[in-house]
C-alpha cells in the first residue's frame, strides 16, 4: 500500500494528479471482480484517468502471491486472464515524472462479491 506525501504548500499540479488517479483507481477497483479480465480493469482506468491529460503508460497493478513472478496476472490492456475469488493483486497506480512523482496503491483481494482492500487508510495525498 502506497500514499503519496508532501512536505509544504504542494503545487496544484499534485490536486490534478491526484484527482485524474483517484477516479482511474475508483473505476478499476470497482471492476475487481470474479468473470472480469485484468485487461478490462486496466481500460476502464484509461477511460476515466486518460480524459485529464496525464501520462501513464505501464499497467496499473499485478498478482500477488506464494511463489510470485513477473508472469502472473498483470493489470494491462493486453492481458485478458480472468479475476476469479482468491486472487490478490497489487492495484498501483505510479506517476514518474522527472520533476515529480505520485504514487496511490492499495492490496485488493478478489472475493466473489467484489474486491476488499486490505487498507482502510483514505485514498488521499498526505499533505505535511
Amino acid at each position: 500500500m502506497s500514499r503519496t506525501a508532501f512536505l509544504g504548500k504542494p503545487p496544484d499540479r499534485l490536486h490534478d494528479v491526484h484527482a485524474a488517479v483517484l477516479e482511474g483507481f475508483e473505476a478499476a477497483f470497482a471492476l475487481l471482480r470474479p468473470g472480469q479480465t485484468c485487461g478490462a480493469v486496466a481500460r476502464a482506468f484509461s477511460s476515466a484517468f486518460e480524459p485529464h491529460g496525464i501520462r501513464k503508460a505501464s499497467r496499473i497493478g499485478y498478482s500477488l502471491g506464494i511463489d510470485w513472478t513477473d508472469g502472473g496476472a498483470s493489470l494491462q490492456s493486453d492481458d485478458e486472464t480472468e479475476l476469479v475469488p482468491g486472487m490478490v493483486l497489487h492495484l498501483i497506480i505510479g506517476i514518474w515524472e522527472r520533476e515529480e512523482g505520485y504514487v496511490l496503491s492499495e492490496t485488493v483481494k478478489i472475493t466473489a462479491d467484489g474486491p476488499v482492500s486490505m487498507t482502510t487508510l483514505p485514498r488521499m495525498p498526505f499533505i505535511i
